[in-house]
C-alpha cells in the first residue's frame, strides 16, 4: 500500500507560495515526487482575500491540493493544519516596509506564526519538517569588499522585516524541529510592477543578485528529494548570470516596460541590503538555478503585456510622473 506524504505551505497565495503551487501542478513533476516519497497531497493556508480566492482558481482541479482559509495567528486551527504533516513550507510573513506603528501587530504574524507552527509539532509530538524562507535582509548593509556574503556571516538588520527573520532563524535552530533555512534574494515579480518611491533611496552601485521565483519553486520541490538540506542554512539567489548594479537593474525594467533609462542622479547613495551572496552549496544540493537576468526580464515582458503596451502609449506622462516621484530630482 502506498503510504501518504502531507505538505503543509502556510501564505500559500503569496509571490513565493503561487510560484511554489504552480512548479507541483505538474503531472510529471508530481509523478517523480511520488515515486519518492509516496501519494502527495498539498495543504494551503492562506486568509481569504480577494488575491487568494482569485488564485485558487487555477488549482480547484487538481484534488492534491487541498484549499484552507484561516490566520496563522489561530493557535487551535494551526493544530488542526499541523497535525499528521511530514514537511511544512512556512511562507506566511508580513513583508516590508514595517512601520514602527504597526510592528507589534505584524510581529504576532511573522514570529507569533512560527512560534504556533513549532509549539503544534511539538504538541503533537510529530517528525514534521519545517523548510523556512528567510532573506538577505537579516544580512543587513555588507561592504563589496565582503561579497559574496558566505554561510555564516553575521546578521545586522536594519529594519523590522529584517529582525523578525533573524528571529525566526534562530527560533527554529534552537528548536529540536528538523529544518532547512533558505535565505532568498531579490525575487522579482513577474506577474505585477512593484515600483515605489523608495527606489530612489538606494545606491546605484551597489550589487544586486536576483533569483527567478520559479528558480525558486525548483529550489522547495528538489529539497523533498533530497537529505542535504535538513538543519542547514542555504542561500538561494540566481548566481553568476543574475548579478548586475542596482541601476543596471532598475534601468533594465524601465526599458522593458517603455519608460526609458533613469538617470542615476535621481538616486541617493543610501547603504542598503542587496549584494551577492555564495550559492556554491545550494546549487550543488539542489540544482535549482536555470534561469538569468535577461529571462526575469522577458518574463516580465511577457506577463505584462497590456500594462507595458498601455506605459508605451502614455510614455511622456508615465516617464515625467515616475521621475518627480524622486525626491532627489
Amino acid at each position: 500500500m502506498q503510504k501518504n506524504y502531507n505538505i503543509l505551505i502556510t501564505g500559500a497565495f503569496g509571490l513565493i507560495g503561487k510560484s511554489v503551487l504552480n512548479y507541483f501542478n505538474s503531472d510529471e513533476r508530481m509523478k517523480k515526487l511520488e515515486e519518492k516519497l509516496g501519494k502527495v497531497t498539498i495543504f494551503c493556508l492562506d486568509l481569504p482575500t480577494k488575491n487568494s480566492k482569485k488564485s485558487v482558481r487555477k488549482f480547484k482541479k487538481n484534488n492534491q491540493i487541498k484549499i484552507k482559509y484561516g490566520d496563522i495567528r489561530n493557535k487551535n486551527l494551526i493544530e488542526q493544519l499541523v497535525k499528521d504533516m511530514d514537511v511544512i513550507f512556512h511562507l506566511a510573513f508580513q513583508l516590508p516596509p514595517i512601520i514602527d506603528e504597526n510592528e507589534p501587530i505584524i510581529r504576532t504574524i511573522n514570529v507569533d506564526g512560527l512560534i504556533n507552527i513549532i509549539n503544534s509539532i511539538n504538541n503533537l509530538n510529530q517528525s514534521t519538517k519545517i523548510i523556512y524562507p528567510s532573506s538577505i535582509d537579516m544580512y543587513g548593509y555588507v561592504k563589496k569588499e565582503n561579497q559574496p556574503i558566505i554561510i555564516g556571516n553575521p546578521t545586522n538588520p536594519t529594519d523590522h522585516y529584517g529582525r523578525h527573520k533573524e528571529e525566526c532563524v534562530r527560533l527554529l535552530k534552537e528548536s529540536n524541529i528538523t529544518h532547512s533555512v533558505f535565505v532568498l534574494t531579490v525575487v522579482p515579480p513577474l506577474h505585477y510592477l512593484a515600483q515605489n518611491p523608495a527606489m530612489f533611496d538606494v545606491e546605484v552601485d551597489s550589487n544586486v543578485e536576483l533569483v527567478h521565483e520559479d528558480d525558486v519553486a525548483k529550489a522547495f520541490y528538489n529539497a523533498l528529494q533530497t537529505e542535504k538540506v535538513w538543519n542547514k542554512t542555504l542561500h538561494i539567489a540566481g548566481g553568476e548570470n543574475c548579478r548586475l548594479s542596482y541601476l543596471e537593474f532598475i534601468n533594465k525594467m524601465m526599458v522593458a516596460s517603455g519608460i526609458g533609462t533613469l538617470s542615476r542622479d535621481l538616486f541617493k547613495g543610501n547603504k542598503y541590503h542587496f549584494a551577492f551572496m555564495d550559492t556554491t552549496e545550494s546549487q550543488e544540493i539542489l540544482n535549482y538555478q536555470d534561469h538569468s537576468t535577461e529571462d526575469i526580464i522577458s518574463d516580465m515582458k511577457k506577463n505584462n503585456k497590456l500594462t507595458f503596451s498601455i506605459i508605451k502609449l502614455l510614455k511622456p506622462i508615465v516617464r515625467r510622473f515616475l521621475i518627480n516621484q524622486s525626491p532627489y530630482k
